[in-house]
């Protein structure tokens, strides 16, 4: 019935994930990194007793640590350490919606999750990639509407129900959804995450635009003419195509309101 929110939806739009604290990933690697420099200055005082606290500064060059031979035990923590700061992951901030960043890895699950409903090979190539960060540029704006209208999020029945139904119409069982799970690098909470968010949205766009939308008489006998239908039928199909477009009017002027930073020039 919504031409633009149905094409939303089986292009998966996704619920936003929280943001990695970067600053606290900065703070523990340069822990690490002087740790490793504490576990270094150790192991030359006790490698060279004699040398007093403040070693660099009162003795000769026999004891600077590009002088001192390190002990296997000694390179060994130094290196532990070392390996341990740099096995960190920082997910990388790929665009900025107000304040909301969008980082790579929304942008890889947007796209699996995509594949998965749509039975289509997971594919995170740059077009891909350029779409996915598109729709979740649209569900970050639509999030934050949502928040400030105080719309009415999907019910755990209705999420139940939407999930049953695509794993019997889409994958023939629950075992083949499980199966599929595993192909795509997929959780259940994932999906259910996913669908949850689109029966909301759903929501959304009907108690937004669907009050202002009238059909008149005339109308219907018009498109009646072209497509002969029951007359329920082609009221909802109209009011359908005019939520439609109000929908979209709406999404194509938040957008250009909106602060968007892409940090990564192929998502434009």
């Amino acid at each position: 019935m919504l031409g633009t929110a149905a094409l939303i939806l089986s292009n998966s739009i996704l619920m936003p994930s929280t943001n990695i604290p970067i600053l606290m990933l900065r703070t523990t690697i340069l822990m690490l990194r002087q740790l490793a420099l504490w576990g270094r200055q150790s192991c030359l005082r006790a490698r060279f007793p004699a040398c007093p606290a403040g070693w660099k500064g009162g003795c000769s060059q026999d004891w600077l640590p590009h002088k001192a031979p390190l002990s296997p035990l000694c390179i060994c923590v130094y290196f532990l350490l070392l390996s341990s700061a740099s096995a960190v992951i920082i997910d990388r901030i790929a665009v900025i919606v107000n304040t909301h960043a969008i980082k790579d890895t929304d942008i890889q699950r947007d796209i699996r999750l995509t594949d998965f409903l749509n039975g289509d090979p997971f594919s995170p190539s740059e077009p891909e990639r350029k779409k996915a960060a598109q729709r979740l540029i649209d569900q970050q704006i639509i999030h934050r509407e949502v928040e400030l209208g105080n719309y009415s999020q999907a019910t755990p029945t209705e999420l139940n129900n939407f999930l049953s139904s695509i794993q019997k119409q889409r994958f023939g069982g629950a075992v083949a959804y499980g199966e599929a799970l595993s192909t795509y690098k997929l959780t259940d909470e994932e999906v259910r995450t996913q669908l949850n968010w689109q029966i909301t949205v759903l929501h959304f766009i009907e108690q937004r635009f669907r009050p202002a939308v009238i059909v008149s008489d005339e109308e219907i006998a018009k498109y009646a003419k072209t497509h002969p239908q029951p007359r329920d039928q082609i009221q909802e199909t109209l009011i359908g195509m005019r939520v439609n477009d109000a929908f979209e009017s709406w999404i194509n002027n938040a957008r250009k309101r909106a602060q968007i930073e892409y940090r990564e020039a192929g998502l434009q």
